[in-house]
């Protein structure tokens, strides 16, 4: 809005100084050839020897003919300080290397914007795309809610359940390119309206500074020699104000940019991930095949029997992060070859890379993590990593439900809700599991932003690029605090973690076979 605003003012005034600039070309060249006839007739009376004069009358004949001299010599002094002065200013400095640093600081804004309005297409054919695939899913799973009467029986596979499943994979791959997309969309959104318009808008300012300055020193010059040249005055004493002094700073601030306080430029809101959210149907049909699928794989007394991680794994819909996976990712990215990488967790990397490395730790019954980490360490773009971390970290959040539940109710239930609790909150409820790896994440921040002069990533903008994929289960705001507050207070949380005992009990230090894990299991 401003910067617009600022371009078509300067616009029109780079148009003026064009128009003032022939206006004056003309003027000297008319006042040239004006000299050029007053100097010959001058200097042909002055070399007149057949006019002679004697007495008092030879005396003022030989003072008029010195001040014909004088005043053609006058005259050319005050010409050449009109082009001096006047139309050498306009035409070099303002119509020339001005315009051209105009010119070049419009198209830099036009490329900025292009390249912002090109990534909010991407971002609104991503979420498209989501919502598209979602709704297909969803009509899959109403036509089974229709045919089998909201029943997910073993008979029902076919074709419908294959329909559903293939349909399933893709909202899935849609969703994370949405949240990818998204992420570097709120980057580039930040990066725009944070540096690059306002640095811009300053350059902007500055040129528009040293037009106005320019254009008043050339007016007052102009309006000083036309003073001269129409006899009104004869000495620097008498030169008429006709263009008063004013600060061009202030002129420029008011007239060209509207007012605006150049530090205080508005932000605009953050892109949030907007879910595509289930009917009934489709969502009672969901969960009873994810039960399904669960007694498919294991009856109650094999949860018994292999002991309280599985039946927490199986009873909730949380799932801890894989440990292997963590520490691969923050293995490989803390080479400086990778930390050192610009733009590393802002540039988003290969989706279908990140999904077939995810697929291979998480859907595979017995991972052989000795083959997954070689071929990640052996990953040739960091930014395939940080989206494998990323992405992870956002399926599988470094906190658990319950702990999370705690945190919250802990956090809303004080009398004052100030996010600045928020950290002492965590600390006081994650588990030591959750702790170490919080703290392994964080020391790979501190890592990346000690590097920020090679890869770019300042704290800020590393919270913006990643906070809500490490911490998705709080809002935006939340989460970009806690993790800016946990990279300054490193030190709290290895505090933390050499306390000895811990305030309250995890859901995976419940006894196999004990009553509560029995009802667990059965729930």
């Amino acid at each position: 809005k401003y910067f617009g605003r600022a371009i078509k003012k300067l616009e029109g005034l780079f148009r003026q100084c064009k128009e003032l600039s022939s206006f004056l070309k003309k003027r000297v060249m008319i006042e040239k050839e004006h000299l050029r006839s007053l100097t010959k007739l001058s200097f042909s009376i002055a070399e007149e020897r057949q006019l002679k004069f004697e007495g008092a009358v030879g005396d003022s004949w030989e003072e008029l003919k010195e001040q014909l001299k004088y005043g053609t010599n006058h005259r050319q002094a005050t010409i050449t300080s009109l082009e001096t002065q006047a139309l050498q200013p306009l035409k070099r400095t303002i119509l020339g290397e001005l315009e051209a640093a105009f010119k070049k600081v419009t198209n830099e804004a036009s490329q900025v914007i292009q390249g912002y309005n090109t990534q909010r297409m991407v971002l609104y054919k991503a979420k498209e795309k989501y919502k598209k695939h979602s709704s297909e899913w969803e009509a899959s799973l109403l036509a089974i809610h229709h045919e089998h009467g909201g029943d997910w029986l073993p008979n029902a596979r076919g074709k419908l359940l294959e329909k559903e499943e293939g349909l399933f994979s893709k909202m899935t791959g849609s969703r994370e390119d949405y949240v990818l997309v998204m992420e570097t969309t709120n980057w580039l959104q930040h990066a725009v309206f944070t540096n690059n318009m306002p640095e811009l808008t300053k350059t902007l300012f500055t040129i528009a500074k040293d037009v106005i300055a320019i254009l008043t020193g050339a007016l007052q010059s102009f309006s000083y020699v036309e003073a001269i040249l129409d006899g009104t005055t004869k000495q620097d004493s008498d030169v008429p104000q006709l263009v008063p002094q004013f600060d061009a700073e202030s002129y420029c601030l008011k007239c060209i940019f509207g007012g605006v306080e150049l530090e205080k430029v508005p932000q605009p809101v953050q892109f949030t991930f907007q879910e595509y959210f289930l009917q009934d149907e489709a969502a009672i049909i969901h969960i009873k095949k994810v039960q399904y699928q669960c007694r498919a794989k294991l009856n109650a007394s094999d949860l018994v029997a292999q002991g309280a991680a599985f039946a927490h794994s199986v009873g909730s819909s949380y799932k801890m992060p894989n440990p292997h996976l963590v520490e691969t990712c923050i293995e490989y990215l803390s080479q400086p070859r990778a930390f050192k990488e610009e733009g590393l967790f802002r540039v988003p990397g290969d989706s279908t890379v990140i999904r077939k490395y995810h697929s291979a730790y998480t859907m595979v019954a017995d991972p052989n993590y000795a083959e997954l980490q070689e071929s990640i360490m052996k990953e040739l773009d960091p930014n395939n990593i940080t989206g494998l971390l990323k992405l992870h970290l956002r399926e599988r959040p470094l906190f658990s439900q319950d702990t999370f539940t705690m945190i919250r109710g802990k956090h809303d239930g004080s009398d004052d809700k100030d996010k600045n609790l928020l950290p002492d909150v965590i600390l006081e409820s994650a588990s030591k599991e959750e702790l170490e790896t919080l703290l392994k994440v964080v020391t790979l921040f501190c890592l990346v932003i000690e590097h920020s002069s090679e890869n770019r990533m300042s704290s800020d903008v590393l919270a913006l690029s990643c906070a809500l994929s490490f911490f998705p289960q709080f809002k935006i705001a939340e989460a970009n605090f806690v993790m800016l507050h946990f990279i300054d207070h490193i030190d709290t949380i290895k505090e933390r973690l050499q306390e000895d005992t811990k305030t309250a009990k995890k859901p995976y230090d419940i006894a196999p076979g004990s009553p509560q894990q029995v009802n667990k299991v059965q729930n």
